[in-house]
């Protein structure tokens, strides 16, 4: 039975991670209110982009430089 449960599980990766993304964040609200929340998930996703800063991965620091580009097309 287990193994049935987690190979649908696996095949629907998706989702599964929308359905868990979605109840923490609904207890998250919940429980701390939502500007909490919010701070929280900042923080969180701040901590996501030095990981990925530190371990080589130049996709945040691109799109900053994306993000913060001077539009010569004015």
């Amino acid at each position: 039975m287990w193994k049935s449960m987690l190979a649908v599980l696996m095949q629907n990766k998706g989702k599964t991670a929308g359905v868990a993304l979605g109840l923490i964040s609904g207890v998250l609200f919940l429980t701390l209110g939502f500007w909490r929340t919010l701070a929280l998930l900042f923080c969180v996703l701040m901590g996501l982009a030095v990981g990925m800063h530190l371990d080589g991965d130049r996709r945040i620091a691109a799109f900053l430089q994306r993000l913060f580009q001077k539009n010569d097309d004015d």
